[in-house]
């Protein structure tokens, strides 16, 4: 019986302390393939991400605890070590690489399991004191959970590298920018959008977010069902002018009256403007983490079976939680921003 104790002791023990600390895992870039030419000595990094401190999570190397993505040398010291190691002996270009989106999610429910890395940025190259864009990307990479974490984070690694090494004898504009307009690109982009440039939006559905951005709907609704200030239900017209119930998972948005109702996963939220951009109040899956599920394995502190709990308790505790929102201005994708605690 005293043995017992001491081994259910010493479990508690064990995984306070494994739990108490962060969990980190390392990015780093791939070292890029010989390239015979090379016509660069330089390279700039720009991180215009709102948060720049923060690449993500994934599943750590512990039970499926998620883990931290920080590089442990900055993404500009890599990038330049391997440019003075490929460089051609008469380079002395100079590279100029602007980060827009670069972020691991670990998607964690009973029926996605998978990790993502978004990956959104410019290359430019510098003449005298203009650059000239010579690549651009913007794509997403999904690596199965079956995948070791840093099967993932090299994977991610070999596509910032391949972005960069790949493209640098390419030319996509003729274009001069300034380094002010890079770094004010955001702007400039909603600029040439009529949604983020008006105060008035056109009443009527939109099926895309291009064509939200566009303000030109797709077509209009003959009835919209509210429940209180919810909108539930959007109806059109058919060619034998009959109302019919439009599939709300066809439909990006709707304006009725100055009012813009986006539609979610979880139904219609009211789209609101705030310092440029646009949000909405969000309901959502939070992701958890094994510390917030030991309260819910009571007494089952068994070692040889903690995988198989922590997994059933994972899959049946999702909560669901409200987050702060933000639509994407280029792709029109929503990122979470912050929990909203009491909504």
């Amino acid at each position: 019986m005293r043995v017992i104790k001491f081994y259910i002791l010493f479990q508690f023990i064990f995984f306070g302390n494994l739990f108490s600390q962060e969990e980190f895992v390392d990015f780093s870039i791939s070292e890029p393939k010989h390239i015979s030419y090379f016509d660069y000595r330089l390279i700039k990094v720009t991180d215009q991400r709102t948060d720049t401190s923060n690449v993500g999570f994934i599943y750590g190397t512990i039970l499926k605890r998620l883990a931290y993505v920080q590089p442990s040398v900055s993404l500009k010291d890599q990038l330049q070590t391997a440019i003075t190691y490929i460089a051609d002996s008469t380079g002395n270009g100079e590279l100029l690489l602007q980060v827009r989106k670069m972020k691991f999610i670990q998607r964690t429910n009973e029926y996605d399991d998978n990790g993502v890395f978004f990956f959104r940025a410019n290359l430019y190259s510098k003449n005298n004191t203009v650059y000239t864009k010579i690549a651009c990307i913007d794509t997403l990479l999904v690596v199965p959970n079956s995948e070791y974490p840093i099967t993932f984070t090299k994977k991610a690694g070999q596509l910032v590298s391949d972005f960069v090494f790949n493209n640098s004898y390419k030319q996509i504009q003729n274009k001069n920018w300034s380094y002010h307009d890079i770094i004010k690109i955001d702007s400039v982009e909603k600029s040439q959008a009529k949604a983020y440039c008006v105060g008035d939006y056109t009443n009527g559905v939109y099926t895309s977010f291009d064509s939200f951005k566009k303000q030109t709907p797709d077509f209009k609704a003959s009835k919209l069902k509210f429940r209180s200030i919810t909108l539930k239900k959007v109806y059109k017209n058919n060619s034998e002018n009959k109302s019919i119930k439009v599939d709300v998972r066809n439909v990006f948005a709707v304006v009725e009256k100055g009012n813009i109702y986006i539609s979610t996963e979880y139904g219609f939220r009211t789209l609101y403007k705030f310092d440029g951009d646009f949000y909405f109040i969000g309901k959502g899956s939070r992701n958890l983490r094994i510390e917030d599920v030991l309260p819910k394995l009571g007494g089952f502190i068994l070692l040889p079976l903690y995988p198989i709990l922590i997994t059933s308790v994972l899959i049946s505790v999702s909560p669901k939680s409200y987050f702060e929102t933000k639509v994407d201005h280029v792709d029109g994708r929503f990122m979470r921003c912050k929990q909203i605690k009491t909504y």
